[in-house]
């Protein structure tokens, strides 16, 4: 592991590098939190995606609130392994305390999408001002699709770090894409495994997304805690003749 940053005087945070058989790990534990509360997890899925998907009519506001509202899940999950509860309202400590940055963030991703729609564009030969035909539009969404998965998952994985552990967006952007570029192996087995999983969820009327929904977000709640790994500090008992030196005595652990 190498340490990444510090962003307070408690804690420092190091990114992690998983072996691929890892990712079986990270869904077993994804799913042990998810199966503690799973009627809970599916209820909320269901109330907080209904909410998203509506606001979609909207250009724009769909994303956005989907943008500030969903990072919340990465909160409720931390909130569920230390305090062994369920409460619904901690997903939305997200959108209370770190609008600003998951704004942020919000606006890179946008304009990533445009960035690969663009580029998708050109590579497939549609005309972005002739989509009437479904061929075409097909065509052209599943290279953009494509060329934005490894973005989607940084962008994940960097609104985790601004709702954990309080960094600033473009900060956070840098070193999700860090901590995915040294554990490509893993995520990229995850990916597949993903889809995989989603493939089968779809298949009964799309009844499975009650349980593969919610059974994501344990998982990557999972995924980001292995990777960017916290490190309290150990300090050693206050000496009354301590020395002026401006040392504090503490090391990590």
């Amino acid at each position: 592991m190498q340490p990444l940053f510090s962003n307070t005087k408690e804690q420092q945070i190091t990114i992690a590098k998983r072996p691929a058989r890892a990712v079986f790990d990270w869904f077993t534990l994804g799913f042990k939190q998810f199966n503690q509360h799973k009627l809970h997890w599916i209820i909320l899925c269901v109330l907080m995606y209904t909410t998203v998907l509506a606001l979609t009519m909207i250009p724009l506001i769909g994303e956005a609130v989907g943008c500030l509202l969903l990072p919340g899940f990465f909160t409720l999950s931390a909130h569920v392994v230390e305090k062994k509860q369920f409460h619904f309202e901690a997903v939305f400590s997200a959108i209370r305390y770190h609008y600003l940055p998951l704004l942020q963030i919000f606006a890179v991703n946008l304009l990533v999408s445009f960035i690969c729609v663009g580029i998708a564009s050109h590579v497939t030969e549609v005309d972005l001002n002739q989509l009437d035909q479904v061929e075409s539009f097909l065509k052209l969404m599943q290279v953009a699709a494509f060329m934005y998965l490894p973005f989607l998952l940084i962008m994940v994985l960097a609104s985790a770090l601004v709702v954990l552990h309080k960094v600033a967006a473009f900060e956070a952007l840098k070193y999700s894409a860090y901590g995915c570029i040294k554990n490509l192996m893993p995520l990229f087995v995850f990916c597949i495994f993903s889809f995989f999983a989603l493939f089968l969820a779809v298949i009964p009327m799309l009844l499975g997304l009650l349980v593969f929904v919610p059974i994501m977000h344990c998982t990557l709640f999972i995924v980001q805690k292995e990777i960017f790994v916290t490190r309290q500090t150990f300090k050693l008992p206050e000496n009354d003749d301590d020395s002026d030196d401006g040392s504090d005595g503490s090391l990590y652990v």
